[in-house]
């Protein structure tokens, strides 16, 4: 199958399998907000960003989020995602 027809959660299984962490739904609906999270990351040079409406320092820089989305949409697990979640305070189980 190619991978732009894949479905985010099919991408999600594919990476974290072999993984310690689960490809459970549960752990799909938690890696969504580091997705969301790279994503407005990606969007901009700046050095804060609004999350969960507070303004917070952004935790990672423009190319290092595009480069985790880019991971993320060829299915290629990247240890950073676990090292982001642990920062932001995200539970990957």
């Amino acid at each position: 199958m190619e991978m732009n027809k894949l479905t985010d959660y099919d991408k999600f299984i594919l990476m974290t399998q072999g993984k310690t962490m689960g490809s459970t739904m549960a752990a799909f609906f938690e890696f969504k907000n580091i997705l969301k999270l790279l994503e407005v990351c990606s969007k901009s040079d700046a050095k804060t960003i609004s999350w969960k409406d507070k303004i917070i320092d952004k935790p990672i820089n423009r190319s290092e989020a595009v480069g985790l989305l880019d991971s993320f949409n060829r299915a290629k697990w990247n240890g950073k995602f676990v090292t982001l979640a642990h920062r932001m305070g995200i539970v990957l189980r």
